[in-house]
């Protein structure tokens, strides 16, 4: 149904909301994914408790190192090759979502894993030179992401 719908809007040449219909998809492709990693027997119909991933546009804090972003693109486990995380321990399980993470106050983009991210309690805005190139912002402060692609 959403890639009918993402099609439907492409044709009348509605981007934005083309956009979120192929957002709801990737959502809805890592939910299905989580559940397939997280119910190994077929007959268990339960949902995980603590779904909360984070969506593009949202601003979130490293739960370390407390700086804070925003989301501008995510993959459903690390894509980054295997070089580097080796037999290293202090890395993140490569198997949950990461997130591309614009940092407020600076110039840097991070690769960053879920488990390293909290929610942003600030209200204040993300500062940071890409995010007029890749959101537009509603006067309640959500950041709507575009269709410019993120390019590593």
């Amino acid at each position: 149904v959403l890639g009918n719908l993402v099609f439907a809007y492409q044709q009348v040449e509605k981007e934005r909301e083309s956009f979120l219909m192929v957002h709801l998809l990737k959502e809805v492709q890592m939910y299905q994914e989580l559940l397939q990693r997280t119910y190994k027997n077929p007959d268990d119909q339960g949902v995980p408790e603590e779904v909360s991933f984070y969506s593009v546009g949202q601003k979130v804090q490293h739960a370390q190192d407390n700086w804070r972003g925003i989301i501008v693109d995510y993959d459903l486990y690390c894509a980054h090759s295997s070089d580097g995380f080796g037999n290293d321990e202090t890395r993140p399980d490569r198997n949950q979502p990461w997130y591309r993470v614009l940092i407020h106050g600076t110039e840097q983009s991070v690769y960053v894993a879920h488990v390293q991210t909290i929610q942003d309690p600030s209200k204040d805005k993300v500062r940071h030179p890409l995010v007029p190139y890749f959101f537009n912002q509603t006067d309640d402060g959500a950041y709507i992401r575009n269709q410019l692609p993120w390019l590593d």
